[in-house]
């Protein structure tokens, strides 16, 4: 027989934002010379796993948006070093290696955007959302 269930969408707090911890920080197997940051989000139906694919690269470098990459803002947001220590080129990289390990079970809050599909004609994409890593912050 043949059961139906409820869609698992994520919780929002009224400004938008969904609770969830840091579930793992590993070496992508997708994408080469990429982290795999797994998120676990709370959801109606349980918990949703979601995944973030930055660069290993810190850069302080911005695009024509003043957006810097993935990696760089991620770790930005979750105050592992500042913008002045990026611009200064002041960050240990075995510090930094290590308090990225050290935020395994954090508790973060984030928003979510439409994730943008390259093929036009890919109906699967329409409701995906991926983690809008700018608004990530941690959950005190």
């Amino acid at each position: 027989m043949l059961r139906l269930r409820r869609e698992n969408v994520l919780i929002r707090d009224d400004k938008g934002y969904a609770s969830g911890c840091i579930a793992d920080i590993t070496p992508s197997e997708r994408f080469k010379n990429t982290l795999d940051v797994i998120i676990k989000a709370d959801g109606t139906q349980g918990k949703i796993t979601m995944h973030v694919f930055p660069s290993i690269v810190i850069s302080n470098r911005m695009d024509d948006q003043g957006n810097r990459n993935l990696m760089t803002t991620l770790c930005l947001k979750l105050g592992l070093f500042n913008e002045d220590d990026l611009i200064a080129d002041k960050i240990d990289f075995d510090s930094l290696n290590d308090s990225l390990q050290g935020m395994l079970g954090s508790e973060i809050k984030f928003k979510t955007i439409k994730a943008r599909s390259k093929d036009k004609d890919n109906k699967k994409a329409t409701n995906l959302e991926t983690i809008d890593v700018s608004s990530i912050r941690l959950n005190n």
